[in-house]
């Protein structure tokens, strides 16, 4: 049975929590805080207490890791 991400999906305000953001990309957690941590992609924002990363800075740095391979 497929576990239901539904209340994991990205706010409409275009910002999203970890576990928002790993599905958004279809990673395991620990496999998005590795591209974090090895800045493929980027660091979150703070807001407030919270860290929040912007769905559409994950895209591009995803686009622009996929330019970069498809060049390689």
């Amino acid at each position: 049975m497929k576990k239901d991400v539904s209340i994991n999906k990205p706010h409409p305000s275009g910002w999203a929590n970890a576990e928002a953001s790993a599905n958004h990309l279809d990673l395991a957690r620990s496999s998005f805080f590795a591209l974090v941590a090895d800045g493929t992609l980027p660091p979150p924002t703070k807001l407030g207490k919270r860290s929040r990363w912007r769905i559409t800075d994950l895209d591009a740095a995803m686009l622009a890791l996929g330019e970069k391979e498809a060049a390689a």
